[in-house]
């Protein structure tokens, strides 16, 4: 047998203990922050993302979207580190693998791999990820230098290296600089 149970104006409150263990955490939190020295201006929330064995990080500021990789079309004539092209929702995206930008041998591409969409006012771009990872926050004054492997020029797209071992990549240079811009003039 159904019956309704009647009403009633009766408000649940957290009783003093459950509001004093709460502050007490809140308080042991904030404290442990400012202990390690990390102040919000140095702070980065980053998107942890892997491509093979690399593990790389990014301004979760510049990412827009993850899709997969699925109807990617490759151009001919345009620099190795350029994939091709995607469409995501009617616009045209181009597909970087910055593998093959810093010259690190790359695998083959998997039904499981994703882009992870970047942009940044007007210019939108997308890099490849082999995996998705968590958000995390990185103190920009742990980063130590990173040198790349080939071009030593290459260094000016990455933020640095991570205590972790993530390098942290510069959304806003990989989105801006001419060297990843391909127009008439760099076409191959």
């Amino acid at each position: 047998m159904r019956t309704k149970l009647p009403t009633t104006d009766i408000t649940i409150t957290p009783g003093f203990h459950e509001t004093s263990v709460l502050k007490a955490r809140a308080d042991r939190l904030a404290r442990e922050h400012i202990q390690h020295g990390a102040s919000s201006d140095s702070m980065l929330s980053v998107l942890e993302i892997g491509l093979g064995r690399e593990r790389y990080a990014l301004d979760t500021h510049y990412i827009r979207e993850v899709h997969s990789v699925a109807g990617l079309t490759p151009i001919p004539c345009t620099p190795d580190f350029i994939l091709g092209v995607v469409s995501i929702r009617g616009r045209i995206c181009s597909v970087m693998d910055v593998r093959r930008l810093f010259g690190i041998p790359s695998g083959l591409l998997t039904d499981a791999d994703k882009i992870i969409l970047l942009h940044d006012g007007e210019m939108e771009s997308s890099i490849l990820a082999s995996t998705v990872g968590m958000v995390k926050n990185i103190d920009m004054k742990t980063l130590s230098p990173w040198k790349p492997p080939g071009d030593e020029s290459m260094v000016r797209f990455v933020e640095g290296l991570s205590p972790e071992g993530l390098l942290v990549l510069s959304a806003k240079t990989l989105l801006n600089d001419e060297y990843v811009m391909v127009n008439e003039d760099t076409l191959l």
